[in-house]
């Protein structure tokens, strides 16, 4: 009985939506056959009072079971009897609509972000190539300029030739190359002394630092063409004191030297020594047994020394070079080392030489 009531409660609905609706009940007979419905391969699910059966041939379901499983909403309205079937195909379609294209526009919009941030790096990239192309450009042509001009300057260190100077590097960091020939002048290289090297080397530095700045670190050395030995290196970073390393015994060391001349310049290495009111320390000494010259290198320890020499007149600065000679010939007489001449050059505090004076 049950079954027969849901039947006619359905034939009452359905006969409710048709256009000309009828009231009243009639008997049928229903047919159950375990019947399965599926929407897209997917089987509804229902009450035990919504099962599905057949009436003459025609098979009744629940609409509600079927209208949710589609995707709709039922409602039951009492006063007029009827059942609403609304769907959200349109809404969520809309819906979808609307979706996809916000989403559309937010790809078209990262796509203009993208598009403007790969022109904003082209740009970049494409100025510092230009930055760099003409930093290089600038730096090559700076340095062959200075370098013409320091061949030009510099073709002499005493009485040997200097075949080449060349430059390499940046306005920062500039590499120096000074290539002398031994094989034409190794007796004038061996009577060099490491003041006369001193003092062309860091007279070439100095040119340097005034063309590009005084914090450019200089670094070289000068090299035997005949050879290819390393004759001497040096440095200089910034205001820092020049640097020189004599790597060339081979070529003055051994036949001009003497044991207790050259102790007397190795103690003579960090001693203070004044003129007027600039203090002075040794900085590099070589004795010369052949001739008995000594060859005293002092920097100053003041950093305005190069103001405050051109402040002390010419007889305070030779008195001053007087004594401090003085004192250093006693130092040799003292380990009885024949002294015959000594020679004292003076650099101020960016080892720039301020004068030398020859004692005999």
């Amino acid at each position: 009985m049950k079954k027969i009531a849901l039947l006619l409660a359905l034939c009452m609905v359905f006969i409710a939506g048709a256009a000309e609706a009828t009231v009243g009940t009639k008997q049928l007979k229903a047919s159950y056959e375990n019947l399965k419905i599926t929407v897209d391969g997917m089987p509804i699910t229902y009450q035990p009072n919504q099962e599905p059966f057949i009436i003459d041939g025609s098979t009744f379901l629940s609409i509600r079971a079927v209208a949710e499983a589609l995707g709709c909403t039922v409602t039951w309205v009492a006063p007029t009897k009827t059942v609403m079937v609304s769907n959200n195909f349109k809404q969520q379609a809309l819906q979808k609509d609307q979706e996809i294209a916000k989403l559309k526009s937010q790809i078209t919009q990262k796509d203009q972000e993208i598009q403007t941030l790969k022109t904003q790096v082209a740009n970049l990239q494409d100025d510092d190539e230009d930055d760099d192309y003409y930093y290089d450009d600038d730096d090559d042509e700076d340095l062959s300029d200075l370098e013409d001009d320091l061949n030009d300057d510099y073709d002499k260190i005493g009485r040997v030739s200097v075949d080449s100077i060349e430059l390499s590097g940046d306005e920062d960091d500039v590499d120096v190359e000074i290539e002398v020939d031994l094989g034409d002048d190794e007796d004038e290289w061996a009577d060099l002394s490491d003041s006369q090297i001193r003092s062309f080397i860091n007279s070439i530095v100095n040119d340097i630092q005034d063309e590009f700045s005084d914090d450019t670190e200089v670094s070289g050395k000068i090299i035997d063409s005949d050879s290819d030995d390393t004759l001497v290196k040096f440095s200089k970073e910034g205001d820092d004191s020049l640097e020189v390393d004599y790597r060339d015994e081979d070529y003055r060391g051994n036949s001009d030297s003497d044991s207790d001349g050259d102790d007397v310049c190795d103690d003579l290495i960090g001693n203070s020594y004044r003129v007027g009111n600039i203090d002075f320390n040794v900085s590099d000494a070589h004795y010369y047994s052949s001739s008995d010259h000594a060859v005293i290198a002092l920097d100053a320890e003041d950093d305005d020394a190069s103001d405050l020499w051109e402040e002390l007149s010419s007889s305070t600065i030779r008195s001053g070079a007087e004594d401090v000679y003085d004192d250093i010939v006693e130092e040799f007489e003292d380990e009885d080392v024949d002294i015959e001449e000594i020679t004292l050059s003076f650099y101020d505090e960016h080892t720039s030489l301020l004068d030398t004076f020859d004692f005999n």
